[in-house]
């Protein structure tokens, strides 16, 4: 997945790293919390906020990180 934010992150505008950032956050609070979309629209309205205060591509670029660290320890353990 590395691979393919870094991409993502050069290749395309703001507003698709946008929906693509909202999509994803919408999908991981309704997986962790077993819901079916009923939060939604907080979800979007606080991804907003964030993105209003960091771009879109530093949040790209933390994921990366993430992902990063996330596969390091995987393959330590």
């Amino acid at each position: 997945m590395s691979f393919l934010t870094r991409v993502a992150n050069k290749l395309l505008p703001d507003t698709a790293k946008e929906k693509i950032i909202k999509h994803e956050a919408k999908k991981l609070v309704n997986d962790k919390l077993k819901l079916d979309g009923e939060l939604d629209k907080h979800v979007d309205a606080l991804a907003e906020k964030v993105m209003g205060k960091v771009d879109a591509s530093a949040i790209f670029d933390a994921k990366d990180i993430y992902d990063k660290f996330k596969a390091a320890k995987s393959s330590k353990d």
